[in-house]
């Protein structure tokens, strides 16, 4: 799975490419908006997960494009009330929503888990990518050997393009 890194530095390069200004606000508010959906795992590290099948699951609803569509407006119409041009506020809700959405396109491009439910809740079918370039996260049997070479990992496939937008 992705790191919280990759999806913040994925956020804030859309933000930065399809936000109508270039406020840093605006970049940081999309670099936020592309780790909510993570929002329906936080009850694992307390061992509840109850407030996970809230949403269908880990990578259920919240990954969804219906969610990165309504959460994205919503973000954007809090965030964009000093837009004047209504074009620059649907560009701004553009950014946010693909912001959120590409949490979900990284999370399918991982070898860990069981998918994503993009098309949630009107689907619960799990879909990842048969190209899979990111890894797991954490030390393993190898230890810091394998956490840096899944850092580079991630610089590579996600850091890097996103320096490059």
């Amino acid at each position: 799975m992705p790191s919280v890194f990759a999806h913040v530095a994925a956020g804030a390069a859309l933000g930065s490419a399809f936000a109508p200004t270039s406020k840093r606000r605006l970049w940081i508010a999309a670099a936020v908006c592309a780790a909510v959906p993570d929002v329906d795992a936080l009850g694992r590290p307390f061992g509840n997960l109850s407030y996970e099948a809230a949403f269908g699951g880990h990578r259920g609803f919240t990954h969804s494009i219906l969610f990165a569509i309504v959460v994205g407006g919503w973000a954007a119409w809090m965030l964009g009330r000093d837009i004047i041009s209504q074009r620059a506020r649907l560009r701004l809700w553009l950014a946010f929503a693909l912001a959120i959405a590409s949490h979900g396109i990284l999370d399918a491009l991982s070898t860990i888990g069981n998918g994503v439910a993009f098309w949630a809740p009107f689907s619960w079918t799990h879909y990842e990518f048969g190209w899979q370039p990111l890894g797991e996260i954490g030390p393993g049997p190898r230890g810091p050997t394998r956490l840096l070479a899944i850092v580079g990992n991630e610089l590579l496939w996600v850091g890097l393009p996103s320096l490059i937008v």
